[in-house]
């Protein structure tokens, strides 16, 4: 399994993913949603109103001196049919990916279908536009919570 990460924006890797914010929290391998915290069963919609309103939260863009509320990571399929970023990820994570939105993104928009945001890789900035649909979980990494998308266990 491959774990990296790249500039601020990217951890990942194959199946399941390393979470920075400790050594006891972890992104799930597969479908065992048992390292997350917080989301056991409660209906995929109420989840999902919960991570956009989270997202929908942050400011538009941000910079190195922004002292962020919220730190949200995103895990998302990097292989779904309505996944747009550049071919150089998708080679890289075939699979999966999870991306910081800390001190470095612009143009984030999030709406009822998707969520688009432009971040730096290694320097250089890349538009994502990630549809709710491959969105696998949405953390915050301040506070700890998980908003798990997959469905119930």
């Amino acid at each position: 399994m491959k774990r990296t990460i790249l500039a601020l924006a990217i951890v990942g890797g194959a199946g399941g993913l390393a979470n920075a914010a400790g050594p006891h929290r972890a992104f799930p391998r597969g479908n065992d949603v048992r390292t997350l915290t917080g989301d056991t069963c409660r209906p995929i919609a109420e989840r999902l109103v919960e991570a956009r309103n989270l997202l929908k939260a942050l400011p538009a863009s941000t910079s190195l001196d922004t002292i962020p509320s919220v730190v949200p990571s995103i895990w998302f399929r990097t292989n779904g049919a309505g996944i747009d970023i550049p071919s150089h990820l998708r080679a890289e994570y075939p699979t999966d990916v999870a991306i910081i939105l800390e001190y470095r993104y612009r143009n984030l928009k999030v709406t009822d279908t998707s969520i688009s945001v432009t971040v730096s890789f290694k320097g250089v900035w890349e538009a994502l536009v990630i549809p709710w649909g491959d969105v696998l979980v949405v953390s915050d990494r301040k506070s700890g919570r998980d908003i798990d998308l997959r469905g119930c266990p």
